[in-house]
């Protein structure tokens, strides 16, 4: 199964006095099988010890839309932003019953801080949903 999901970053706070182009490498991961995954996010960032470039005084976002075909359970997300494990906010209804084709996309930020940036890895749980039958049974895709 192929995932199409979006993913941006943004940097939310300049803290540097000169313009300089931030250089940083996301790798993305999806684990476990069936339909309850997970996505892993690693961002590592190589201007973090520069002392003219003070990146680490910023705040990013993670940006990723989620399509019809899965989606990210408010219950969960805030269960994790309760613990501190997650800073996120999930921007749209989520009718977590609802089968693919009848659901709606959905978009979640997850702030980081900058501080932490260096390297750090972002996990996000998320689920399948069912999709409309075909005659024959298979992927209609």
């Amino acid at each position: 199964m192929i995932f199409k999901t979006f993913t941006y970053l943004y940097i939310l706070r300049f803290a540097w006095s000169k313009v300089v182009e931030p250089n940083f490498a996301l790798y993305h991961l999806i684990k476990n099988n069936g339909f309850h995954r997970e996505f892993e996010w690693f961002l590592e960032s190589t201007f973090i010890d520069e002392p003219t470039n003070n990146f680490s005084k910023c705040e990013y976002v993670l940006q990723i839309v989620i399509p019809t075909g899965m989606f990210v359970n408010p219950d969960e997300i805030a269960d994790l932003n309760r613990k501190k494990m997650i800073n996120a906010f999930l921007d749209g209804f989520v009718d977590i019953e609802a089968p693919e084709y009848e659901a709606k996309e959905h978009t979640i930020y997850i702030f980081l801080n900058g501080s932490k940036i260096r390297s750090t890895t972002v996990m996000l749980p998320f689920h399948l949903r069912y999709h409309r039958a075909t005659f024959g049974g298979g992927d209609k895709h």
